[in-house]
């Protein structure tokens, strides 16, 4: 399978409902398509991912995670909101640079952490389903009408044999005829069997 290559953002933290702060992280497929998706992780799933990746890779450049600041985060900053806006921002360099890595982009459990399967999608894999789309609506088009104009006219006004129904079927003969001329003109273009 091919594999997606995506762009991290991670937004402003926000505090949860039971108090914990988590990050927005926005993630965007780099494909044709551009799928788009976002989950709320909070530091220590970010740290944990991070301690994983060091354990299963310990030989491979991996990109430094952001220390957690216990005392020291509020000798450095003003403010929570000034701590969390600077976490925000390594956190963000953190994973832009690690899904930079192809061993990365290629792992399992990197690409579950950040639903890449889950919404990414192959192109060659969008592109036959967009096609084979197409081929289904084509044959559908190309099976045609079945009932003769007659038939349908006779059945809509109930009249069968009068010069009108005669001249308003000729017509609809003839616009049956056109349809299956562009019919066969697909037919012949995409190399498909009659029906």
């Amino acid at each position: 399978m091919a594999q997606a290559a995506v762009r991290v953002e991670v937004a402003a933290a926000v505090t949860h409902p039971e108090g914990h702060v988590v990050y927005p992280v926005k993630v965007s497929a780099l494909s044709a398509f551009g799928d788009v998706w976002e989950l709320q992780k909070r530091y220590s799933e970010l740290s944990a991912l991070n301690d994983d990746l060091k354990k299963r890779f310990p030989h491979s450049p991996l990109p430094v995670f952001p220390r957690k600041h216990n005392v020291s985060k509020y000798l450095r900053h003003e403010s929570e909101d000034e701590f969390l806006e600077e976490r925000r921002a390594q956190l963000e360099k953190y994973l832009q640079t690690l899904v930079q890595l192809q061993f990365v982009q290629d792992d399992p459990q990197v690409r579950s952490f950040l639903e890449i399967d889950k919404h990414a999608v192959d192109p060659k894999a969008k592109a036959k389903s967009v096609i084979a789309t197409c081929c289904e609506a084509i044959r559908e088009m190309l099976a045609g009408d079945t009932r003769t104009p007659e038939v349908e006219l006779a059945s809509a006004s109930g009249i069968a044999g009068s010069a009108e129904a005669r001249k308003e079927a000729a017509e609809m003969e003839k616009a049956r005829q056109q349809r299956a001329a562009e019919r066969e003109k697909l037919r012949q273009k995409y190399n498909l069997p009659s029906i």
